[in-house]
C-alpha cells in the first residue's frame, strides 16, 4: 500500500473513532450528533447563524435548520435577530445548553488520552502535517476555510527568522500555538 493510501486509511481510523465517541455521548444527551456539533460551534464563538453553521460543517441550510429549531425546542440554544427583516438571526447558547455541551463536549476524551503518547516533537509535527493538510484541502475546496494562521495575512517571518511569526501579536509563534479558528484572521490578499 502506497503511504497516501496509508495516511487516507489511518485518517479514516480516527474519524472513525471520533464519530462513534460522538454518537455514543450524543445519544447519553438524547441529541444526535450533529446537534453536539452544532452546539460545540456555537460554544467556541457566539456569532453563528444557519448559514455560516451550515457552510463550516458542511451540510444544507435546512439540515442546520431543522436541528437548530430542535436545539430551540429543548432551550439548549436561543436565536437573536440580526437583520432587519427579522428573517436572520445569530444562534446563542442557553445556560441549559452551556451545561450539556460542557459534559456532552468531553466524548473525545479517550482520544485526548491516546495523545499524551506522543512527545512534544512527535505533536508539533503532527499538528502542522494536519494544518498544512487542512490548508490544501481549503484551497482546493474540499472542505470550508477555517481562519488559520496558515492562510492569515498576519503570520510571515520576522527579523531573527521566527518559522511563525504573527506580526498582529508581534511575536514569534510555537508550532503548537498556531490555530485554526482565530478571531484575528485576515484572509491572505483580502482588501483590508
Amino acid at each position: 500500500m502506497e503511504i497516501d493510501a496509508k495516511i487516507l486509511a489511518g485518517l479514516e481510523r480516527i474519524q472513525t473513532a471520533t464519530l462513534s465517541l460522538l454518537q455514543q455521548r450524543s445519544h447519553v444527551h438524547g441529541l444526535t450528533p450533529l446537534q453536539i456539533r452544532i452546539l460545540s460551534f456555537i460554544r467556541l464563538e457566539e456569532a453563528y447563524t444557519v448559514s455560516t453553521l451550515a457552510k463550516n460543517l458542511g451540510i444544507s441550510k435546512p439540515t442546520v435548520s431543522e436541528a437548530v429549531r430542535v436545539l430551540d425546542s429543548k432551550k439548549l440554544i436561543r436565536k437573536k435577530a440580526s437583520g432587519k427583516d427579522g428573517r436572520t438571526y445569530s444562534i446563542h447558547l442557553t445556560s441549559k445548553g452551556c451545561k450539556l455541551i460542557e459534559a456532552a463536549a468531553m466524548y473525545d476524551l479517550p482520544l485526548r488520552k491516546t495523545l499524551t503518547f506522543l512527545d512534544g516533537d512527535q505533536k508539533d509535527s503532527l499538528w502542522e502535517a494536519l494544518l498544512n493538510l487542512i490548508r490544501i484541502m481549503e484551497e482546493q475546496g474540499l472542505i470550508p476555510h477555517n481562519r488559520m494562521c496558515l492562510t492569515c495575512t498576519h503570520l510571515g517571518k520576522n527579523e531573527h527568522g521566527a518559522r511563525y511569526f504573527c506580526r498582529l501579536m508581534q511575536a514569534p509563534l510555537k508550532v503548537s500555538a498556531l490555530r485554526i479558528n482565530c478571531p484575528e484572521h485576515q484572509a491572505q490578499g483580502a482588501v483590508h
